[in-house]
């Protein structure tokens, strides 16, 4: 966290001033599948008759990854606003001018995509800017300067170098060359400065972008050496004192070199919202935990159980809540969520626990499976789902396994004996309800089998041909041969069949 007139505080928490006037390294990190560059560029102070004072402010900061994901955040020339630059990644090398889109409060700035992501907060009108490795950092204009934090994850600890220190866990290592040489934490503000000043960039490790007909070397003067507290007038230093507080040192140190009581409150409410931000730096996400499935019944009570992880208080909230759901927090920090489907209209319940800086848990979403109820005539199996129209991703139905003589997706029709057309024939099927289904164990009637047939004993869907020649009922004189449904009558050699007398005639 570092801000305004070089006030700096490292990832560790090491408070130092530092005046330089150039570019500086402020962390440098490479490891195998990440790399990440954020420097700084500071300018001379002003007093406020204008004039111009032996202290510097920061006035922009550049940022790269490994992809080549690129921010730059500028102080305008009036000093009241930011101007924007960004690039999405090295396969994208137009730099974006984001500058307008910021500044126009009439619109949501919210810049995102797979490499960085840009927004802003309204109340503050301070830049956050993400990458896709998770780093991130805030700007924001102070009084005729930017001040800035930035959070980096955990699992870069130990593993950064810069004016941010290193980043493993020891505030009093912080004062490392880039060789690994460490000074002691309790060198002079003179020495500090001797320290800053090797991290100066050169122009090829810089990676900010330059106005046209300018390089590196317009932004850099090594000749300047800034005034030091622990040098300074000590009649304005008591009195410094009086207004910023004893141990103030930053709000002290701004108003003794800048003369400006306004920048030395700018840097005293800053400092303590550097200090709100450690706190929610350090702070512990909180997580949410419990069985998400809910196997629902219209008409009857859902009770699920959750439990929050914090290392503080927690605040339990619903989220979305479509089915009224109330929950009660248990004597072990616990929560029970309760609530009573009317119908089987989709619904939407979702948790979070919430802790003391208002920073959210991941909120845990009911996943229900709905049991129609089957119309009392089947059973729902909660391991299948069937395709309803109203299915949402967190709201699902049960298939109804029917009981026998039943269908439909809510079992609420008997079974359609004749859908499959099963009379042979052509004959007349009739349903049988479901009773009568049960009773006879069959699901349909055929109407009688057409003449030359007879009903089928084991299967009543099928007729059986009757084979009138072989039980001599055909009225055939000589010869008889069968067919399906009836008989041919033929004569022997030498006579003719009369159709009409039904007989051989020679």
């Amino acid at each position: 966290i570092f801000w305004g007139d070089p006030h700096i505080e490292t990832l560790d928490k090491k408070k130092f001033t530092f005046n330089g006037w150039g570019e500086y390294t402020l962390v440098s990190l490479e490891t195998t599948n990440a790399s990440f560059y954020l420097q700084a560029r500071t300018s001379r102070a002003e007093k406020a008759n204008g004039n111009l004072t032996d202290a510097t402010i920061f006035s922009a900061f550049a940022a790269k990854d490994k992809l080549g994901s690129n921010v730059q955040v500028e102080l305008n020339e009036r000093k009241d606003g930011l101007i924007i630059y960004a690039k999405s990644s090295e396969d994208m090398p137009t730099v974006v001018d984001y500058t307008r889109d910021f500044a126009d409060m009439t619109k949501v700035f919210d810049v995102q995509d797979e490499y960085i992501s840009l927004s802003r907060d309204d109340a503050s009108k301070t830049l956050t800017a993400v990458f896709s490795n998770g780093i991130s950092f805030n700007v924001s204009v102070g009084v005729r300067m930017l001040s800035v934090s930035v959070v980096l994850p955990t699992v870069f600890k130990g593993r950064t170098k810069g004016l941010l220190g290193n980043f493993d866990g020891n505030p009093d290592n912080d004062f490392m060359f880039e060789n690994g040489t460490i000074l002691s934490p309790n060198i002079s503000e003179r020495q500090i400065f001797g320290y800053g000043q090797t991290w100066e960039l050169n122009a090829m490790k810089s990676v900010f972008i330059y106005p046209l007909g300018k390089n590196h070397s317009d932004f850099h003067n090594r000749t300047f050496v800034p005034k030091f507290l622990d040098e300074a007038n000590v009649e304005k230093v008591t009195n410094a004192k009086k207004i910023c507080g004893e141990d103030n040192q930053e709000c002290i140190f701004d108003l003794v070199f800048t003369e400006n009581e306004a920048v030395a409150n700018n840097t005293r409410r800053l400092e303590a919202e550097a200090s709100t931000g450690r706190a929610e730096i350090a702070n512990q996400i909180p997580t949410i935990t419990g069985n998400s499935t809910v196997y629902a019944r219209v008409g009857q009570n859902v009770s699920v159980r959750a439990n929050a992880s914090d290392d503080g208080p927690i605040t339990y909230k619903l989220l979305y809540n479509t089915a009224n759901a109330t929950f009660k927090v248990e004597t072990d920090n616990s929560t029970t969520i309760s609530f009573i489907l009317k119908n089987d209209d989709p619904v939407y319940v979702s948790l979070t626990a919430e802790d003391e800086f208002k920073v959210q848990s991941p909120a845990l979403t009911l996943d229900i499976s709905i049991c129609s109820g089957c119309t009392d005539h089947g059973v729902c199996d909660f391991t299948q789902q069937r395709a309803e129209n109203r299915s949402m991703p967190t709201f699902k139905y049960a298939v109804c396994i029917c009981n026998p003589y039943w269908q439909g997706d809510n079992c609420e029709t008997d079974f359609k004996g004749c859908a499959s057309t099963p009379c042979s024939l052509l004959r007349n099927c009739t349903d049988n309800p479901a009773d009568i289904h049960a009773i006879l164990n069959r699901a349909f009637n055929c109407s009688a089998c057409p003449k030359g047939y007879t009903d089928g004993v084991l299967d009543p869907s099928k007729c059986i041909d009757i084979n009138e020649c072989l039980e001599g009922i055909s009225d055939c004189d000589q010869d008889c041969n069968n067919t399906y449904g009836g008989y041919i009558c033929t004569c022997k050699y030498g006579y003719t069949y009369n159709i009409s007398q039904h007989k051989c005639i020679n």
